[in-house]
This record gives structure tokens, sequence and C-alpha cells, in this order.
């Protein structure tokens, strides 16, 4: 089997598997993207309002705030306009790579929803490029060890069992007074 046809097999066939995770990684990325430029484009006419106001000092025309605001707005269209173009660049980037996190999240909760009703878990083997390898590693040490643990225990209760029942079927010894 070629290797790109490995990779394919691969490829989850959901995007979005975790409206809990990957909604809220998208909703703060959009969040950090919109304070960002806002606080970028803010400094900007902050410090060109300072400049405004020291070079107005020797100027005859006095721009009002709104003026000058809406002047710098236009000035800088293009910012603004790179910013909304690069933006579902960079949703889209996160998007792909919250699903390098989100995916391995859910099959470990799916799997750990197995393991709770006592059934058993085959170990998870992760995609290519997915992250949580290291959860991957330890989830799947730990299924090694649970048969070794069940079967420890049965064999404890067996040997509990035995020696309950040698107890009991024990001649009990009376002293007589």
């Amino acid at each position: 089997m070629s290797k790109k046809t490995a990779s394919n097999k691969q490829k989850r066939k959901q995007k979005f598997v975790s409206s809990t995770i990957q909604g809220r990684m998208l909703l703060q990325i959009c969040l950090y993207w919109g304070v960002y430029h806002l606080v970028l484009f803010l400094t900007m006419f902050l410090f060109h309002y300072v400049q405004y106001r020291s070079n107005s000092m020797h100027s005859n025309t006095i721009l009002t705030f709104g003026e000058l605001f809406n002047e710098f707005s236009q000035a800088h269209v293009t910012l603004l306009m790179s910013a909304m173009a690069i933006f579902p660049i960079i949703l889209w980037d996160f998007f792909k790579f919250s699903h390098r996190i989100a995916g391995p999240l859910v099959r470990f909760n799916n799997s750990l929803k197995v393991l709770a009703k006592g059934e058993t878990v085959a170990p998870i083997k992760l995609r290519d490029g997915d992250l949580l390898t290291e959860l991957q590693d330890n989830f799947n040490a730990y299924l090694k060890e649970v048969p070794s643990q069940q079967s420890n225990s049965e064999l404890l209760s067996a040997d509990q069992a035995d020696m309950v029942e040698q107890v009991l079927d024990a001649p009990v010894e009376t002293t007589e007074s």
C-alpha cells in the first residue's frame, strides 16, 4: 500500500468534531483577532493624533477629533481591508489546528465512556499530525494494565473464596470446661 493511500485512510470524515472544543477555540481566535486589530488601529491613530497636535501648533488649520479620525481611517483603509482579507485564512488554519486537538479528545472521551460501561477498548492510534500523542501512549499503557489488574483481583477473589470455604469447612474446636 502506498503512503498516499495510507494517509488518505487516516483522514477524519467529519471536520467539526466537537462544537464545545472547536467552537470555543474559534470564537476565542475571532475575539483575539478583533481586539488585536482594534488596538493596532487605535494605537496607530493615537500616534497620528499626537503627531498632528504637535504639528498643528505651527499651522492655522485645525481639524476636529472626528475629522482627524475620518482622515486617518480613509488613509489606512488598506490596513483594514488586508486584515479582513486574511481573516478567513487565519480562521480556516486555526480550525484545522483545533481539529488536531478536538479529534483525539473526542476519541479518548468515547473510549472512556466504553470503559466506564465495563467493556473492552482497543488501544487508540491517533492520526498523523494529531496532537496529544503523550496522552495516547499513557492511555494505551493503562489499557495494557487493566487486564492484569482484573485478573489479579479475580485471583484474589478466588483465593479469598477458598479461604472462606476452608474456614467454614474446618471442624470447630470446642473446649469443654
